[in-house]
């Protein structure tokens, strides 16, 4: 669970940090690794309910659309993402956000599938407007 939970914070982060791996250790936590440096990570639970709420939501979406995408096209992905600070409609179902997610990464599969990849698209700005940038990887 936690591992998951620093997974999500840093893709929350933005886009000053290019992560290319987070290595759980005893002390401190975990340790996320860039091109350049590494970064030390203790860990605590999140106690403000607010964002405790917003990150639950996420959460399910999340598992939502990692399911969807396991079960229809039956490729497990290592797949990173930064959230934009553009606040979640609560008009629209959570289906909506699943959807979102599940096109985003499934279109950037679809068009890599053929060849090991890992992509990034910082750059490319194609994502929605509640994700800033995401990474992709077969291996």
């Amino acid at each position: 669970i936690e591992k998951r939970q620093i997974e999500r914070f840093i893709s929350q982060i933005g886009s000053n940090y290019m992560f290319t791996k987070l290595e759980s250790t005893e002390t401190p936590n975990f340790i996320a690794h860039t091109p350049n440096e590494k970064i030390a990570i203790e860990h605590t639970r999140f106690i403000d309910p607010t964002n405790k709420q917003i990150e639950k939501f996420r959460k399910e979406v999340i598992d939502e659309a990692q399911k969807r995408f396991e079960n229809e096209i039956g490729v497990n992905l290592d797949v990173t993402f930064h959230y934009s600070s553009t606040t979640m409609d609560k008009n629209q179902p959570k289906s909506y956000y699943i959807n979102l997610l599940y096109n985003l990464v499934n279109e950037i599969y679809q068009v890599n599938k053929n060849r090991e990849f890992r992509v990034s698209t910082h750059r490319l700005k194609i994502e929605n407007k509640y994700i800033n940038n995401s990474c992709y990887a077969n291996k």
